[in-house]
């Protein structure tokens, strides 16, 4: 301190002497001596507050030295508010810099770094690139003459912007509306200070909406682009695993979509949190195999688009060889299986053939509408229709189904009407085309039919007529029986003339 008095008191001292011609005029005890001579005497203050000038002593007791109206020095550590500075200029406190002014760091002549302040606004700069704080618009910049410029800005005093420019062109990287109070994150050029897409919107409600501003959901996703995916889901370290959960508290139903990294399928599971009882609702492997409750046994089913099936005891079945096929069937590897196989040729139904409800059908025909009879059987109570077995269609017929009972007579009157013809039918183009081979039948016309046993034809809404043949059987047997009462009249009227 008693340094910084000295170099203050001779400044000080310096200016009156030259412009009061070196005389001093002082009220109270003060006594100068010469002060005569440049650079070689400085100004004491004695412990009675007497000033004096005194020789600075061989070898000067003083580090600094002046050059002009400047003031420097060579070597050790400057102090302020500190007396054992660590640095060449080490400060414990405070530093005013009063209007404008800057701090630089050179090398020889160079400028490599500075801190400026001017117009109210502060600036770090290095080698061209520039980081401004604007307080009095709202900005806080990143200047560069080869990069994108950098800005987090206020617009017109509402909404914030973080964007990045480069020569004419502006895009937004993330801004806050104060209209909404909506926060929002998207790559899009600013075109009116307002941005033309949104690529992530995070709605005032807690909503997220990724390529939409009005999201519909707690998170809602379009993709506004031609190609590409809409939701990405990877992982470097394994499966990737999403879950949607329902519920409050611990307890949460789980809705899981997980792809296997080792196994190279996808799967959809249900559990309850944190995944304890998960259970494996779907599989779709790299083979295209599509598996329902794959690690159930008694409850799956696969879905394929490829004819090879697996059985437990044919190993590999190859159904068809017709283009686009599709396969759907109980789980593969099984002793006894059902399923339905399609492709370009032809649909293949297999079953086991136990049957159910002490019947042993291949394929069943059943009325939903019979389910409703408070029990878990769909095979009792009415609800069979058809079903199908080696000997042949059977239809229900139950009396206890049937009302409005009532005989049917003059079937061979309505017989003898029809006539059976030989027919084929009429091929398409396409069918032309494949050289298909015509298919002869015998049958009825039923427009004839309709004629004498509507109950046997039905007519679409486009025209077509369809036949029931099943249905002629029992007027058949109507027919005989009727013509048998003719035969057996007959055979009593000639027997009674062979009598007499």
């Amino acid at each position: 301190m008693k340094f910084f008095v000295y170099i203050a008191l001779a400044f000080f001292m310096v200016s009156i002497f030259n412009l009061q011609a070196q005389n001093l005029e002082v009220e109270g005890n003060a006594r100068i001596h010469a002060l005569n001579g440049t650079h070689t005497r400085m100004v004491t203050v004695d412990s009675a507050g007497i000033l004096g000038a005194e020789p600075i002593p061989a070898g000067g007791s003083s580090q600094w030295t002046n050059s002009g109206s400047n003031i420097y020095f060579n070597t050790g550590n400057v102090g302020i508010g500190v007396s054992n500075p660590q640095e060449k200029l080490h400060l414990d406190g405070d530093m005013w810099i009063n209007n404008s002014g800057s701090i630089e760091w050179k090398d020889d002549t160079t400028t490599r770094a500075e801190v400026n302040f001017e117009n109210n606004e502060l600036s770090l700069e290095s080698n061209g690139d520039r980081l401004a704080l604007k307080p009095s618009i709202g900005h806080l910049d990143y200047e560069s003459p080869s990069d994108p410029l950098f800005s987090i800005n206020d617009v017109d005093g509402g909404d914030s912007y973080l964007s990045f420019s480069s020569l004419d062109t502006t895009r937004v990287l993330a801004y806050t509306r104060a209209q909404d109070q909506d926060f929002v994150i998207n790559n899009a050029f600013m075109e009116d200070s307002l941005p033309r897409y949104f690529d992530l919107v995070i709605k005032n409600d807690g909503k997220v909406g990724i390529g939409t501003e009005l999201p519909a959901g707690a998170l809602h996703v379009e993709n506004n682009t031609l190609n590409g995916a809409d939701m990405w889901l990877s992982s470097f370290f394994g499966d990737a695993k999403m879950v949607l959960a329902t519920g409050i508290d611990n307890a949460y139903n789980l809705g899981i979509i997980n792809t296997s990294a080792s196994q190279e399928h996808f799967q959809i599971s249900r559990g309850i949190a944190p995944y304890i009882d998960e259970v494996e609702l779907l599989r779709l492997d790299k083979e295209g195999r599509l598996s329902l409750t794959p690690n159930n046994s008694s409850r799956s089913m696969t879905i394929m688009n490829q004819s090879k099936y697996y059985h437990n005891q044919a190993d590999s079945l190859e159904m068809g060889l017709g283009s686009g096929s599709f396969l759907m069937a109980s789980e593969e590897y099984q002793i006894e299986t059902g399923g339905i196989y399609g492709d370009g040729d032809a649909l293949t139904l297999w079953s086991p053939g136990d049957g159910h409800n002490g019947t042993q059908a291949l394929v069943y025909f059943l009325d939903e509408d019979n389910w409703s009879d408070g029990d878990d059987d769909p095979y009792n109570n009415g609800a069979i229709q058809i079903y199908l077995d080696a000997s042949g269609t059977w239809q229900a017929s139950d009396m206890n189904r049937k009302e409005n009972i009532a005989e049917f007579n003059g079937a061979l009157d309505k017989i003898k009407t029809l006539k059976t013809y030989t027919y084929a039918f009429k091929q398409t183009a396409e069918e032309v085309a494949k050289h298909t081979p015509k298919m002869s039948a015998i049958g009825v016309m039923a427009q004839e039919l309709h004629q004498v046993l509507p109950e046997a034809v039905n007519i679409s809404d486009d025209g077509e007529f369809f036949v029931n043949h099943s249905m002629l059987t029992p007027v058949l047997i109507q027919a005989i029986n009727e013509q048998q009462t003719i035969i057996n009249s007959l055979e009593a009227r000639l027997l009674a003339l062979e009598n007499k």
